[in-house]
């Protein structure tokens, strides 16, 4: 692709390399933010239709962990950074004398993939990275966003350097052509299934990557645990983008005698958050993102109503296909069957299956779990 070969150029020139250029774009970057807060909430709202305080605190807002702190603390420390480090403590004595050091040579262009569910904060963080080690480079966002992806390339263009910064929109197939390419890096974020595939074209080039993947992250319950602290906390995450999020629990293991208990600690706070019959009742409330296109709702679905079809206990499963909204969901997994999609697939929406699990010195799995983790 072209844009390859030409940004390809621009690092050859070594143009974004010296530590005025980073840090003009740097602060570029952050201005790109600041001005231009109320045009990013509204394409989240209009992707995901996510509440903009959401869209605030989870992806720009000025809180830890979000994209202006980062921002920040690579313009504070550029300069430290861009040091060349003493080698002579760690070099044999007869190298000493040579007075070796480590040098930061920027990679080479990246490749940054971005996913749908966070399409800020996961593009914004790898754009600074690269800016702040000297990179130009080329985003790929989800095609799944596009308003996002759309807003995006405006801004690049706008903000920063258009030669050095470029954003390629469009669906698998540009993915799969710009992967074929030789990159310094690969930054992606996303399924599993699509991480192999990123991982095996890398592989072929020896490009280096960053995979941060999806997966079963488990929440334990122990005996002692504050059962009305745990079902707020647990709601409370899991309602971020409807459980659109790869670090909100995928299900629960809690012990046998607790199940009851927690299930009602769990309906209590269901309809303390969203109670029904009001405007804040699960299938009318704005606080809940819709489900990111068509065949995601139907996906949520199936699984939902293939968990009653086994005899699971389900609480919540409120709809809304018209909006894609689906309202929080507890699953009370009695089943043992181990090829249960609820077992086997990343669930990814806002359904929380409980497993109940025995209880001896430590807690331990049903045998169909041990596939995501061992605790015996």
């Amino acid at each position: 692709m072209q844009v390859h070969a030409s940004v390809s150029r621009v690092h050859l020139d070594r143009r974004c390399q010296p530590y005025e250029y980073r840090m003009h774009y740097l602060k570029q970057l952050g201005y790109m933010i600041q001005d231009n807060m109320q045009e990013i909430c509204k394409s989240v709202k209009e992707d995901l239709g996510r509440r903009s305080e959401e869209t605030e605190f989870g992806e720009v807002n000025e809180d830890i962990w979000t994209s202006l702190r980062e921002i920040d603390l690579a313009v504070d420390r550029l300069a430290e950074w861009m040091k060349d480090e003493s080698g002579v403590r760690d070099t044999p004595a007869m190298f000493k004398l040579n007075n070796p050091r480590i040098k930061k040579q920027p990679k080479g262009v990246g490749l940054i993939i971005s996913p749908w569910n966070y399409p800020w904060f996961l593009v914004l963080g790898p754009m600074t990275g690269a800016i702040a080690a000297g990179c130009p480079f080329v985003i790929k966002p989800s095609e799944h966003s596009k308003a996002c992806s759309l807003l995006l390339a405006q801004l690049v263009a706008k903000y920063l350097d258009p030669q050095a910064h470029r954003v390629c929109l469009g669906a698998i197939g540009h993915s799969t052509s710009l992967l074929e390419k030789r990159w310094g890096h690969i930054f992606f974020v996303g399924s599993t299934a699509v991480g192999r595939i990123v991982a095996t074209a890398a592989a072929k080039n020896l490009v280096s990557c960053t995979l941060e993947l999806g997966g079963k992250s488990p929440a334990i319950i122990a005996e002692d645990a504050d059962l009305d602290k745990t079902a707020r906390r647990m709601l409370s995450i899991k309602a971020m983008g409807s459980g659109q999020m790869c670090t909100n629990s995928d299900y629960v293991l809690v012990p046998k005698h607790l199940v009851e208990k927690l299930m009602t600690a769990f309906r209590n706070t269901l309809n303390e958050f969203y109670p029904p019959g009001t405007a804040y009742g699960p299938e009318k409330t704005e606080a809940l993102s819709q489900m990111i296109h068509a065949p995601a709702y139907d996906r949520i679905v199936r699984l939902i109503d293939s968990a009653k079809d086994s005899g699971c206990e389900v609480v919540g499963n409120q709809r809304d296909p018209e909006r894609r909204r689906i309202g929080l969901t507890l699953i009370e997994f009695n089943s043992t069957d181990g090829t249960s999609p609820l077992v086997n697939e990343e669930l990814f929406g806002p359904i929380l299956p409980i497993i109940p699990v025995e209880v001896s010195n430590r807690m331990t799995m049903p045998r169909m779990w041990t596939t995501y983790m061992e605790l015996s």
